[in-house]
């Protein structure tokens, strides 16, 4: 059992360091980063940020949807004994202006030059806030306001080189009961609300789900929710936890990527379940009559094989009807 989130990724990356932790698409070619890689750089912008003034137990803001720079910046605040308060890239000036005002953010990740806009156009109403970074590589300008996370990195990298790394120092300090995010509500029903959850929470699932679903290191992810919902990111965390491997993909390009990486899980909602499987199944009611009963007896095939793979090494999950709800 973990106790915090960077002792369990140090654990991940003694065991798999050499082994692709994540994958990005570039020019239709997924390419990973290993574990080892991923530490490297978690370590090195964890020291940047360290640098730049970020204390244990700060809030750092986190304005990004799923991509690589998102789970580097989430490891790096975790590492620098912080807490990301994260939120999606389609946030409104507003919502990011109370939520980075409420959590009393003092520096914050942005994804690219369009969020950037954003913070900028609340940033009087943000007097604490001191400065954002830059997630998007292809920005490069830099002043006391916006620094690129490129920049960062480099900075924690040549701090280390002279010995003068402070991170192992702040993962000390951790607990389970340290605060590792501060999640807004919707704020459908009146202003968002902030939802702390500790190093202890977010690895409940970490450490329970395994007892019910058996991961090995050559599983491979898909991820397509937003980062920033608890879902997604307990998926995440357990696939670093078992040194598996987590490609990025979205809407747009699911239905190449799922044949390009063939994911054996993803996490998502019932609606893109149901699209997915309303394009298979109207595909296969246009092929001929045995194409038809060669898909459907090859589908049980797969299921009875998977249940049997996974009774094998102790992995099946099993689920109880717990009878009627009662009702007061």
């Amino acid at each position: 059992m973990y106790r915090t989130l960077p002792e369990m990724f140090a654990a991940t990356v003694g065991r798999f360091g050499s082994r692709p932790a994540f994958k990005v698409k570039t020019e239709g070619v997924f390419r990973a980063i290993t574990y080892a890689q991923l530490a490297e750089t978690v370590r090195d912008l964890a020291a940047g940020l360290i640098d730049l003034g970020v204390k244990a137990g700060d809030h750092v803001g986190l304005i990004s949807d799923n991509r690589l720079g998102w789970i580097l910046a989430d490891l790096a605040i975790l590492h620098a004994g912080a807490a990301d308060v994260p939120r999606g890239a389609d946030s409104t000036a507003e919502e990011i202006a109370y939520i980075l005002d409420h959590a009393d953010c003092r520096l914050a990740f942005v994804e690219d030059a369009a969020q950037l806009a954003k913070v900028a156009e609340v940033r009087g109403r943000l007097p604490q806030l001191r400065r954002c970074i830059v997630i998007d590589e292809t920005f490069t300008q830099e002043d006391k306001w916006a620094v690129p996370f490129d920049a960062v990195v480099r900075r924690g990298a040549a701090l280390r080189a002279k010995g003068k790394d402070r991170v192992a120092e702040r993962v000390a300090q951790l607990t389970p009961e340290s605060l590792a995010t501060l999640i807004y509500t919707s704020g459908t029903t009146g202003e968002p609300k902030g939802v702390e959850l500790t190093h202890a929470n977010l690895l409940h699932q970490v450490n329970v789900v395994p007892q019910l679903i058996h991961f090995s290191p050559e599983e491979r992810f898909l991820s397509l929710l937003p980062p920033w919902h608890a879902f997604e990111r307990a998926v995440e965390y357990i696939a670093i936890a078992h040194g598996c491997a987590t490609a990025y993909t979205s809407v747009k390009e699911l239905a190449a990527d799922l044949a390009l990486e063939r994911p054996t899980y993803m996490a998502s909602v019932p609606r893109i379940w149901e699209a997915i499987y309303d394009k298979v199944m109207a595909k296969v009611e246009r092929e001929p009559r045995l194409k038809r009963t060669l898909f459907f007896a090859l589908l049980r095939a797969a299921e009875r094989y998977r249940h049997l793979a996974r009774v094998a090494v102790g992995g099946d999950a099993r689920f109880r009807d717990r009878g009627p709800v009662a009702e007061g």
